[in-house]
């Protein structure tokens, strides 16, 4: 009962905080802000029936616009018939979608000790805060990558008619944006690598032949995504590519950097899961201990970074992004800074994948260790309450999805050519539903070891509380203007 307390109110206190932020933008950002400018005329054209008009400009498939429609006649219904589709109108949508989203993600991770806390910070993911108050495709782009994959772990439905459910919620996905065809797959990677029989899975080889034989006997769960697949495939071909619009600023590219920028974000944004002398010094005596390899991978991460950085117009052009400051400032601020950040790169794919390793099938249930250990000798080593924790977390990585979301996130992200941070919303998404914080307690004390899963949890929640309300001030807040349009104001967003 008092897990549900909290849960509920820290997840009202999270609506108050975005639902003040949200009301700021509207009382400040009367006018549709960047990609608004083509979202909200596009919507409103949907509001009003006529689907047969299209803005070739815009880039992503109609699912917001569809949405849009349907939220118009819900708003009719309660407004006494009368159509509103203005800017705050369709902002609301977006807004709603971070209560929605919250709702999925208390459900999937429903019955962990870590609920509470988890449910909200990674709905306060800073990379989507900021879109919760604008127009946009990535809030419910997210959401329904969410729910599909909710799906398929919970299986709410049982497994084939939940496998059946799940991609059709990620075929909706796709409307939204054409690359979550990609989280498609890893969803159904999900699903075949639940069949599979933990007392089968004794190294990678193993896990791979049996994820191979699981797909076939679990076909009937397969087939609804390998339509989705056919169809997406159809759409490619029909469309004569995967960009809907202003297809000549989205060609697709090789652009490798862009994992050691995602890897960057991971590793900021998961401070507080990680942060402590110990894992630094951990890294350090990694580091000696293999000074060859190390050499030999900052000297790779160099080379990667020399020969497949692209470097889009826009992300030179438009100082209405943070990014347009942090390549000036940080990446490109001579002409060797790029090369010289290599280390910083391997140590954020060492966070990366240290977190997600740390939490791979490391703590056995009870039926698995009960031949091995005597009750009194479990009860030395454990609690009751890690325990219950494990036992009941829906979504503990193995070397199958762990392997299924580094492939997913490449194939996402490397054949984009603009450094965008929006692109790492669902990434960074999956990754934070994979790990858990590091066991190294935050003060190098081991009478804090009990309570350092909590401790970090809620400092994660404060740290993303603090990083949101700074998006906010600083869109807010800090306006400027351009030359060629001397009556609008600018500001910055991710």
């Amino acid at each position: 009962m008092a897990g549900s307390n909290s849960i509920s109110l820290l997840s009202h206190l999270t609506i108050i905080l975005i639902r003040s932020c949200y009301q700021k933008v509207t009382d400040v950002v009367r006018k549709p802000f960047i990609d608004e400018i083509f979202h909200i005329p596009q919507a409103r054209q949907y509001c009003r029936g006529r689907f047969d008009v299209w803005d070739n400009k815009i880039t992503t498939p109609p699912g917001l616009y569809w949405l849009s429609f349907a939220w118009t006649k819900v708003l009719a219904m309660v407004n006494e018939g009368k159509i509103k589709c203005d800017t705050n109108s369709l902002r609301d949508i977006n807004f709603v979608g971070f209560v929605v989203l919250q709702l999925l993600i208390f459900y999937l991770q429903k019955g962990t000790t870590s609920n509470s806390y988890s449910t909200s910070s990674i709905s306060l993911n800073p990379l989507i805060t900021l879109y919760y108050s604008l127009f946009y495709t990535d809030v419910w782009s997210t959401i329904f990558v969410v729910a599909s994959y909710v799906v398929i772990v919970k299986q709410p439905f049982g497994k084939y008619k939940s496998a059946t459910i799940s991609a059709f919620i990620g075929l909706i996905s796709v409307t939204f944006r054409q690359t979550n065809i990609i989280w498609n797959a890893l969803i159904l990677a999900t699903f075949i690598d639940q069949q599979i029989d933990p007392k089968d899975r004794t190294n990678s080889v193993s896990d791979i032949k049996h994820f191979i034989v699981a797909t076939w006997r679990n076909i009937l769960g397969v087939v609804p995504f390998a339509i989705n697949f056919g169809l997406f495939l159809a759409f490619v071909h029909t469309n004569g590519g995967i960009t809907l619009g202003d297809k000549q600023n989205h060609v697709l590219s090789f652009h490798i950097a862009q994992l050691f920028y995602f890897t960057s974000f991971v590793a900021v944004l998961s401070i507080p899961l990680w942060i402590s002398p110990s894992f630094f010094m951990e890294h350090l005596k990694y580091l000696k201990q293999n000074i060859v390899s190390t050499i030999i991978s900052w000297t790779v991460i160099a080379l990667l970074v020399h020969f497949f950085t692209v470097v889009h117009p826009f992300l030179l052009a438009d100082n209405r992004h943070y990014t347009f400051y942090i390549w000036r400032r940080i990446i490109n601020s001579t002409a060797y800074s790029r090369y010289l950040l290599a280390p910083a790169y391997n140590f954020s794919i060492y966070v990366t994948f240290k977190l997600l390793n740390d939490n791979i099938l490391s703590f056995p249930n009870k039926q698995e260790i009960q031949h091995q250990e005597t009750e009194n000798e479990l009860k030395e080593r454990f609690t009751e309450e890690d325990f219950a924790d494990e036992g009941d977390d829906p979504i503990q990585p193995t070397f199958i999805s762990i392997a299924a979301f580094s492939i997913c996130t490449t194939l996402t992200l490397v054949p984009s050519p603009l450094f965008e941070p929006r692109y790492f919303i669902i990434p960074f998404t999956f990754w934070r539903l994979l790990v858990r914080p590091s066991d190294i307690t935050l003060f190098e004390n081991e009478s804090l070891k009990k309570t350092n899963n909590r401790t970090r949890l809620l400092f994660e929640l404060a740290y993303f509380v603090a990083f949101t309300y700074v998006l906010y001030e600083v869109f807010i807040q800090y306006t400027f203007k351009w030359p060629s349009e001397p009556l609008e104001y600018q500001r910055i967003i991710w």
